[in-house]
């Protein structure tokens, strides 16, 4: 069997219509589906189960309620009752020695009498089936059996209950029973007893014997009736605790609405407040103190070039001065010389005349350039301000803007948790919603109370009625033994006492014998499961009243009590892989939150050996703190695709994306 897709109408937390799309792509068996929780994915495992089982379905995820009651709580709270919600499973199996594809579709609505309406619809390779549709209940079994379906469909609380010895009976007598058809022995046992009983009460003929015999079945009316009224008491104590339950959801939703998480929170709102404001005058600091060194300068930055260029010709014009004194004075003692040769050597005055011009016209050129000094500018200051013109200017406004943004960044911080400090309601515009949510959880805690004691009411009424029919049946056998003369009656009894005595017996033997088989897969995928490889060396299952016994390599008791939750966790999940290959139907896997309290050993075991193997398609609903990032890269080419769930504030609703959380989240490339 392989599931192929299941369609979500309307159900639960998802508005509108929604597919999963859950064929195994190749030879990966193994789809991820990962959510929050919350996001809806134990809602998943439920529209499966309801699409098969309807009300037949596991019981579990009603929490008290009644099937009808269930079915309108499944309405999405956003479509109209009246329209109301549907499941659509597509699956392949085995039907009339040909492999087809099935489709079921079970959909339900509130009818003008505020009756739930149901209906059932099937098709077999595209075309609708009216045999099917009009008796699914009965076909389902075979394609999905109600007495194995729990190896295949479980989630992780199921796993924590069997790691509990004695829960595990019960797990190992319902599976024997479903594996073998045992529950059809069981049926024709309990006919066969109500036929004894017939012919033992026909046999009474004395007067007194009847009357006698009617005082206890009048008695046992009365039971009957006290045990009825006693479990519609524990169903309409479900009802009043489902209430209950819902008005105390609503009350803290209501709470939340108002402002109630920030009211629980105020002090760390306030602690942000106060940060935000320390950050905003640290940034005004720092910008007082940018404003008080050179920044101011950025407003005129044509002027400051301006006076840096004059600030430099004015010291090019000083040093053109101080270099026109040192020439004259170099010309002079030149002129002298030159003069002083001429002297000596007869030269003429009027060869003296062209060199002096050259001189005077050197000295004039070096002087002519007049300067205005605006200031007296310092080297040292005609220095800065070039610094400022060749970049300085622009590192300023750089800093500038970045103590401007962080400035601003400050007083959003500022202005965003003062508004959140002034959305926290004060605890006076709480006081009635506390109230209310205080009601609401002690009606809560009462009616829970009252569904318990009416369970305890109607167990004790229930034991009192076993008993009174204990009672009726003795005294039947007694008076049918003294009373019975007719020999065909007393060959009939023999007969149907010895045919039950041999179903029994065919009982013991048909489960000793599968209890071996199931011993060896059940120690098969303990082996691969626990860490401890000398743990465990044999499993032992008593085939009369089905407890499971663990031996070590010493062939000593385990005490379960002794191992850690990891291991009995992991025994439990060797218990339905070893029934589930006992089974011997190629059915899915699909597991619920299967982690959650495994350590990380056991996780890392759990992810490698079990759900590659556990069959040819193994679905996973999952968070992602139970299958992270590092399970999916363990799990490798058996993963055949990734499914997220995500939850929509705005529309209130889920929806079916691709991908895993954590690839969502960046946790896996």
């Amino acid at each position: 069997m392989i599931l192929d897709e299941l369609v979500l109408n309307d159900f639960g937390a998802f508005a509108g219509r929604h597919v999963l799309s859950l064929t195994p792509q190749g030879d990966r068996p193994v789809v991820l589906i990962g959510a929050l929780n919350g996001t809806g994915k134990t809602t998943v495992l439920e529209a499966l189960q309801l699409a098969l089982f309807g009300a037949l379905a596991p019981q579990g995820s009603r929490r008290g309620m009644s099937y009808e009651s269930y079915l309108r709580a499944a309405i999405n709270d956003q479509q109209d009752p009246s329209v109301g919600a549907a499941v659509e499973l597509a699956f392949r199996a085995h039907m009339d020695g040909a492999f087809r594809l099935l489709r079921v579709r079970r959909s339900w609505w509130s009818a003008r009498n505020d009756k739930i309406r149901e209906d059932v619809h099937v098709e077999v390779d595209g075309l609708p089936n009216a045999a099917l549709s009009e008796r699914w209940m009965e076909h389902v079994e075979a394609f999905v059996p109600r007495g194995v379906a729990h190896l295949f469909f479980f989630d992780g609380e199921q796993i924590e209950a069997f790691a509990d010895l004695e829960v595990s009976r019960g797990l190992l007598e319902t599976a024997i029973g479903g594996l073998l058809g045992l529950n059809l022995v069981d049926r024709l046992v309990a006919d066969l007893e109500v036929l004894e009983r017939r012919k033992k009460t026909d046999a009474v003929k004395d007067e007194e014997d009847e009357r006698y015999l009617h005082s206890l079945e009048a008695a046992l009316g009365v039971t009957r009736r006290r045990e009825q009224d006693a479990r519609q008491a524990v169903d309409q104590a479900a009802q009043r605790y489902a209430r209950a339950v819902e008005r105390k959801a609503a009350a803290e939703d209501r709470f939340q609405r108002e402002g109630g998480r920030s009211h629980e929170v105020r002090a760390e709102i306030e602690a942000r407040v106060q940060d935000a404001r320390v950050a905003r005058g640290l940034t005004e600091s720092r910008l007082v103190d940018a404003m008080a060194d050179l920044t101011p300068l950025l407003l005129v930055p044509d002027l400051v070039r301006a006076t840096t260029d004059r600030a430099v010709a004015v010291r090019r014009q000083n040093e053109d001065r101080r270099l026109v004194e040192v020439l004259t004075r170099r010309d002079e003692e030149l002129l002298a010389l030159i003069r002083r040769l001429a002297e000596e050597g007869g030269l003429a005055s009027e060869a003296m005349k062209p060199v002096e011009e050259l001189l005077s016209g050197d000295r004039d050129r070096r002087s002519e350039t007049r300067v205005e000094a605006v200031f007296d500018a310092t080297p040292e200051t005609t220095d800065l301000l070039q610094g400022l013109v060749n970049g300085g200017l622009d590192q300023l406004g750089g800093s500038l803007r970045q103590l401007l943004a962080a400035h601003e960044d400050a007083v959003d911080a500022v202005d965003r948790a003062d508004v959140e400090l002034a959305s926290v309601p004060h605890a006076d515009a709480l006081h009635d919603l506390i109230l209310e949510r205080e009601r609401a959880t002690e009606e809560e805690r009462e009616a829970g109370a009252a569904l318990a004691s009416t369970r305890d009411a109607h167990d004790a009424v229930e034991a009192e009625l076993a008993k009174a029919l204990r009672k009726q049946e003795i005294e039947l056998e007694r008076v049918a033994r003294e009373r019975l003369a007719a020999e065909d009656g007393e060959r009939l009894l023999r007969h149907s006492e010895k045919a039950r005595a041999t179903l029994r017996q065919l009982r013991e033997l048909a489960t000793a014998r599968h209890a071996q088989q199931i011993q060896a897969h059940v120690l098969e995928a303990a082996r691969s499961l626990l860490r401890k490889d000398r743990l465990l060396s044999s499993v032992e299952i008593d085939p009369s009243n089905h407890q499971l016994t663990l031996l070590d390599t010493a062939d000593r008791e385990i005490v379960p009590s002794k191992l850690s939750a990891g291991e009995r966790q992991m025994i439990a999940v060797s218990l339905l892989w070893g029934l589930a290959k006992a089974a011997g139907r190629p059915l899915p896997v699909i597991i619920d939150t299967p982690l959650g309290r495994l350590d990380r050993s056991h996780r890392k075991t759990f992810v490698e050996n079990y759900l590659p193997n556990a069959s040819h398609q193994v679905i996973v609903l999952s968070t992602d703190a139970e299958v992270d990032g590092e399970a999916i890269q363990r799990l490798g080419s058996a993963v055949s695709h990734t499914i997220h769930l995500v939850h929509d504030p705005r529309t209130r609703s889920s929806r079916i994306e691709t991908g895993y959380v954590t690839e969502l989240t960046g946790d896996v490339a």
